[in-house]
């Protein structure tokens, strides 16, 4: 069984939450398998957490709102993830900073889990809470994400017609997003769930250039 190994949990924890690959090296029944198993479990029950707690659904409704803004602004804002991870910052600052990374309005729900995360000092696992609570809303409601990028803006009513397709491609709720990249030069590039159509001008250039290489 899983004794101790509170150095290589933490370590194994980190890894998983950046998306690094790791390799675990020891002789024979050493508690590998047991050390991963441990860190999984711990990690489930941490992005459960704050999922259970929001058991209303006006509540789920603007917990979600708040972890999509947490998790945009991991990506957007590379300083976010140093100043939180910064062991000398006081934490009032790095609250301060979390719920201002909400948005405009967080829930009172969402700011007693952020404090809740950091009086247990568990703030370098925000990003990983956030993108999975996100997740599991997602799963529940059977909702996916879909973008589509073009050369200029699209009218709403384009937008409005590529969701439909989407919706009942998929039969879910698609959260759409719209995204204009002068680069494709034309047409346009389709992404949801798994799936991607890219007929944009840029990609058949490159096809029709490849070719003749």
């Amino acid at each position: 069984c899983f004794t101790d190994r509170e150095n290589e949990t933490q370590r194994l924890k980190m890894n998983f939450l950046h998306g690094i690959n790791t390799m675990l090296i020891s002789p024979r029944r050493w508690g590998k398998t047991s050390l991963v198993k441990h860190v999984a479990d711990s990690l489930k029950n941490e992005k459960d957490a704050l999922l259970k707690s929001a058991d209303q659904q006006a509540v789920k409704d603007a917990v979600y709102a708040d972890m999509q803004n947490i998790a945009q602004n991991y990506l957007d804002v590379r300083q976010l993830r140093t100043a939180i991870d910064n062991p000398m910052l006081p934490k009032e600052k790095k609250e301060e900073i979390l719920i201002a990374a909400c948005g405009a309005t967080p829930s009172e729900q969402t700011k007693k889990f952020i404090k809740l995360v950091l009086q247990e000092g568990r703030e370098n696992l925000i990003q990983f809470m956030a993108n999975s609570f996100v997740t599991l809303y997602r799963q529940e409601k059977n909702i996916i994400s879909g973008r589509l990028i073009t050369a200029v803006a699209v009218s709403d009513e384009t937008e409005a017609k590529m969701r439909q397709m989407v919706e009942k491609r998929t039969n879910a709720t698609v959260e759409f997003q719209t995204e204009v990249n002068p680069d494709i030069i034309g047409g346009f590039i389709l992404e949801y769930d798994t799936y991607r159509m890219d007929v944009s001008v840029q990609s058949q250039l490159r096809t029709i250039l490849k070719q003749l290489g």
